[in-house]
């Protein structure tokens, strides 16, 4: 029903379910880390104890220990953040700003909060409480991860119709066209239906390595058109050598 909405409809629908579902998290996540204040400081200490000396092996198995904890650290932080995807650009080119560089450290700012604010907060929760919390700590946790699930398929869309008809512009004059894509944006969902969180995160990590590959070499081409934006970000608003009502030398594409 969102999806078929469009664009007004899913931004509609995210910009009252956000707030509120991150409030309820963060109220929650607190509460619990209030609770359990005392074993902060043990949870923080075991944090830096295993990241960075894994739990005791030997020999080959030492190596293995500390290969897994990096992939597995450098697949959650992208399924997280989704930093060095490319994703996060389709919304932020739909930004007004009077610079780009701005909204790019806007990108930047959203990385921090969501990995070393937000996860550690989670991390802490799952340190310094039980393994069998009360009903309402378990409520707190799995509303809100169910609206984020919810919210993030929901919000996807828009990233998915951009780049599809950034591919095909001529469907995107079809509203027949534009309503199969929508619809054909669902079929994942159900196909995951009754599989094993295994295979979902095995899923992910092998989908989230394809997509993190060719952004890697488009940031590597781009890393030209980067330094022209930041030098005359620096020459506006840091050195002050420039008029900030000087246009911004085109370097984007039609």
């Amino acid at each position: 029903m969102v999806l078929l909405g469009g664009v007004k409809s899913i931004g509609g629908f995210c910009e009252k379910l956000t707030p509120a579902m991150c409030l309820i998290y963060v109220v929650g996540v607190l509460g619990v880390i209030i609770i359990n204040l005392e074993h902060v400081p043990a949870a923080f200490a075991a944090i830096f104890r295993y990241a960075f000396a894994p739990m005791p092996a030997v020999g080959g198995l030492a190596g293995s220990t500390v290969a897994l904890a990096l992939r597995q650290g450098a697949a959650r932080g992208t399924f997280s953040n989704e930093a060095g995807c490319g994703s996060s650009p389709i919304t932020h080119a739909t930004a007004i700003t009077d610079h780009p560089f701005k909204e790019g450290m806007y990108g930047c700012f959203e990385v921090f909060v969501d990995t070393l604010v937000v996860c550690t907060m989670t991390a802490l929760v799952i340190l310094t409480s039980t393994a069998y919390g009360s009903t309402v700590g378990k409520l707190l946790v799995t509303i809100p991860l169910a609206l984020f699930a919810f919210s993030t398929m929901v919000g996807w869309e828009i990233n998915y119709e951009s780049a599809f008809f950034y591919l095909f512009p001529k469907g995107k004059q079809s509203k027949v066209f534009k309503y199969a894509i929508r619809i054909l944006w669902l079929v994942p969902g159900f196909l995951a239906l009754g599989k094993t969180p295994q295979v979902i995160w095995t899923i992910v990590d092998i989908v989230s390595g394809f997509w993190c590959i060719p952004n890697a070499i488009a940031l590597l081409a781009l890393s030209g058109v980067f330094m022209r934006i930041y030098r005359d970000y620096e020459s506006k608003y840091i050195s002050k050598t420039k008029p900030v009502s000087q246009p911004l030398e085109y370097v984007g594409k039609d």
